[in-house]
């Protein structure tokens, strides 16, 4: 987890390069990014289809959208997550810069060789479970 965390600032074309070569499309709605709160990884297409409005992809856990997914304790029905991460400036670990005085904060992207899959229990092609956990 703790790279889902690490601070990176980076420029919006180098960005878009690294998502084109991780996930091997221009197409944004099929990048996954990594909630820095509990490992989770959800597509750009699985937090729409959960009713995240654009402001909120990436930059907030899935958790936050599905609903009903904590106990009365305030704890993931799944163990681990999602969880009700919401992030701000301060705590999203990305900076894309676009120009001088904009920029997008959000999450790491989910590099498919880095984190090792776990069966979610949503459907697998919006919403995955991953075990933030680096593979050797």
């Amino acid at each position: 987890m703790e790279s889902a965390r690490r601070k990176l600032s980076i420029n919006v074309r180098l960005w878009e390069e690294n998502g084109l070569r991780l996930f091997g499309t221009r197409d944004r709605e099929r990048w996954e990014f990594i909630c820095p709160g509990c490992g989770v990884i959800a597509s750009v297409r699985g937090f729409a289809k959960f009713g995240a409005p654009p402001h909120g992809i990436a930059k907030s856990c899935i958790g936050v959208f599905l609903g009903n997914i904590f106990t009365d304790d305030d704890t993931p029905v799944w163990g681990n997550g999602p969880c009700n991460f919401i992030g701000t400036a301060d705590t999203l670990p990305v900076e894309v810069e676009f120009s001088m005085h904009k920029s997008l904060f959000c999450f790491h992207f989910a590099d498919p060789i880095i984190y090792q899959k776990v069966d979610g229990p949503f459907d697998h092609s919006y919403y995955k479970h991953y075990e933030g956990v680096l593979v050797s």
